[in-house]
């Protein structure tokens, strides 16, 4: 069910991306996806067969396995104290079983289809920011770098940080180019993401978000700011 689902977004998607962004090729974000979904199977592979299991994965596993009922019967959960980090990760787990059905390889797989959509906006944010940048090398390094599709498609908080920090770096690319309104509405959105998951990573988003607008080019600015 979990291909499928992302095999369909792909579908529908994946074409309105590259006409939005048509830099890169359909064929290329084909091969990107491909590569993120084997590095799911290669991740649940090694971790059941190598690992014998022991691995963060399988505890978001049990525990979205116990909520996913209530999620299915309209009975929302309550999100457990702290809330953050591995409270949400196993909330967040139990409504993805609710959707797919209950499965540790469909979250290995959905979750490495969010990390791409990061390594997307992630993209998205250096044309933005840098039209003049050498696209293809980044678009290369952030979708097919092994670091890339392999660590963050797993059932986890990585593919989610992956996502958060790429959304919020398209919003503040926006918002650098006075696209002030879907700018904050994607910062804010991926900013929350990134706090949800690994508090000190949202954090830190802040700060060098603040630090890249008081930094930014400016024809205007000071030698000394500027340097």
């Amino acid at each position: 069910v979990a291909s499928a689902l992302v095999a369909m977004a792909a579908f529908l998607f994946l074409p309105k991306a590259v006409a939005t962004e048509p830099t890169v090729a359909l064929s290329f974000l084909a091969v990107a996806l491909g590569a993120h979904i084997v590095g799911s199977l290669l991740r649940y592979y090694i971790i059941q067969a190598v690992y014998d299991g022991v691995a963060d994965a399988n505890g978001y596993y049990g525990a979205g396995k116990v909520l996913a009922p209530a999620f299915r019967s309209l009975q929302i959960p309550a999100l457990p104290d702290p809330y953050f980090g591995t409270p949400f990760l196993n909330w967040t787990t139990g409504l993805l079983f609710a959707l797919v059905g209950t499965s540790l390889l469909a979250g290995f797989v959905v979750h490495s289809a969010l990390a791409f959509v990061g390594g997307w906006f992630f993209y998205r944010a250096f044309r933005i920011a840098f039209p003049d940048g050498d696209h293809r090398l980044f678009a290369f390094l952030i979708f097919l770098l092994p670091s890339m599709w392999y660590w963050p498609s797993s059932l986890g908080k990585d593919s989610l940080s992956v996502l958060g920090l790429g959304v919020a770096t398209y919003g503040f690319a926006l918002v650098f180019k006075a696209e002030l309104v879907r700018g904050l509405f994607a910062a804010a959105l991926g900013t929350a993401i990134a706090f949800m998951v690994r508090p000190p990573i949202g954090a830190a988003l802040v700060v060098v978000a603040a630090a890249a607008f008081l930094l930014r080019p400016s024809r205007h600015r000071a030698p000394q700011v500027t340097a």
